[in-house]
């Protein structure tokens, strides 16, 4: 290694002293010549493709970097009579390393190229010098808000209580923001009951926390009353809010409140906050991958066919469990929690399972294959299947679970939710669902359409 200096990233990042222009650059090489005895350790070993499939295998699967983070730009590299292709890799618009294919020597006879004015012709021996920046590489794997957070916390940690004016700790953790709206009648019944309306406009967002690893830090909302709303009912929907504010210590923090001709409508902004860098994003996902989901699926949607009496032949106690569980959903923001730095993908099931499975699929660019028979269910799911099998629809593409749905690359860790692995994820794109024996699925939609109402 040795040390390096690098000044042409600085309008990508800033002059704000947020990384190190100088750096260590650590060394990797590769000699190639058909000419000379393999067996001496010559002959061809690899060239560009390898090396840049290589690097690109070690900075996404070894230091789990997102590869829609990653820019390879290629250029051309010419220093100390040599010459050759180059390729410059970016990690955010931080330049991480750049990977030379030195293959040309300056010649004093007629060129085979000219590279950077100077008239070049190829040698034999071909030489791979790629540099990789130490300090820049810890960085970027460890998503803090500087490379001085990275190389030197200790230093930083004895500045900040050394410190005569209090220093914010924001730059370690990054504030989530996520707003639900509700409608009556379309996000909930007619006639539910106020507590019920509180619990879902909240479950709603701090679901979104959970599948980003947030913890609910406040929320602001707007509610649209109806002009006619008996007092009582606004009485019963605060003092529902009032339990979300004390269980989950997720204060008001503000909002506003007007009337409308109807239907009643409200808005919460949810803020939540995560360790600097350690966000879940659906963009993470790979080839290889395990599909996993939190608790059991299709309650919701099972639940608010069983509100309108259309499951006439579930038991008493499984259609009240599932309406349970529809009227008031628990997000999983303790698994969502659990998850940082473990999943590497991850969204709540909100609109349905395959439909949200799906937007993992597009952001990250791979295929998710789902068996239905992996998928877990509640006692009152299995009778409801069992009575009627055209409700596996339903329960695939229902949504209303507020359940998590996240890719790992090995087995997530245990916790008060049992999580349960339903597929895979490979190369491709979209989402393919089959049965136990392996047959394809064919679904009618993937889940709910806010615009069709379907």
């Amino acid at each position: 290694s040795q040390p390096c200096i690098r000044l042409n990233d600085l309008a990508n990042i800033g002059r704000s002293g947020r990384h190190f222009s100088c750096f260590e650059m650590m060394g990797h090489h590769a000699f190639n010549d058909a000419s000379r005895s393999a067996e001496d350790g010559w002959g061809e070993h690899y060239w560009t493709e390898e090396c840049v499939a290589g690097g690109h295998e070690f900075l996404t699967d070894v230091l789990g970097l997102e590869p829609k983070s990653l820019t390879y730009v290629e250029s051309t590299w010419s220093g100390g009579g040599n010459a050759g292709p180059c390729v410059e890799v970016f990690a955010g618009g931080l330049e991480v390393a750049t990977l030379v294919f030195m293959c040309l020597e300056e010649t004093d006879e007629e060129p085979e190229f000219t590279i950077k004015g100077d008239g070049d012709k190829m040698m034999d021996l071909r030489i791979i010098d790629t540099g990789w920046g130490l300090e820049r590489l810890a960085w970027a794997s460890t998503g803090t808000p500087s490379a001085y957070e990275t190389v030197f916390p200790d230093t930083l940690d004895a500045l900040r209580a050394a410190a005569t004016v209090p220093i914010a700790d924001d730059a370690r953790s990054k504030k989530i923001i996520e707003t639900h709206a509700i409608v009556q009648g379309v996000h909930f019944l007619e006639d539910e009951a106020p507590e019920n309306v509180a619990h879902r406009l909240c479950a709603s967002n701090l679901s979104d926390l959970a599948a980003m690893g947030a913890a609910p830090v406040g929320f602001t909302l707007a509610a649209a009353w109806q002009k006619d709303t008996a007092p009582e009912f606004i009485e019963r929907f605060a003092t529902g809010l009032g339990a979300w504010i004390d269980d989950y210590a997720f204060p008001l923090l503000g909002g506003d409140t007007v009337t409308t001709p109807g239907p009643m409508m409200f808005s919460l902004t949810a803020i939540g906050e995560v360790e600097a860098g350690c966000q879940l994003t659906r963009a993470g996902a790979r080839p290889g991958d395990t599909v996993y989901v939190s608790g059991t699926i299709g309650d919701g949607a099972l639940g608010l066919a069983a509100a309108k009496s259309k499951l006439p032949n579930l038991a008493a106690a499984h259609g009240d469990y599932l309406m349970e569980r529809f009227r008031r959903p628990s997000p999983r923001i303790s698994t969502g929690r659990a998850l940082v730095g473990h999943a590497s993908a991850c969204i709540d099931i909100s609109d349905g399972l395959v439909q949200d499975l799906g937007q993992i699929s597009e952001v990250s660019d791979v295929a998710i294959h789902i068996d239905a028979g992996r998928v877990p269910l509640s006692d009152a799911g299995h009778e409801a299947l069992a009575a009627d099998p055209d409700l596996l629809a339903t329960i695939l593409t229902g949504g209303d679970d507020y359940e998590l749905a996240f890719t790992a690359g090995t087995a997530p860790p245990a916790g008060d939710v049992p999580l349960t692995a339903i597929g895979e994820i490979a190369a491709g794109s979209g989402v393919t669902v089959t049965d136990s024996g392996g047959v394809p699925i064919t679904l009618a939609h993937d889940g709910y359409n806010h615009f069709a109402g379907t």
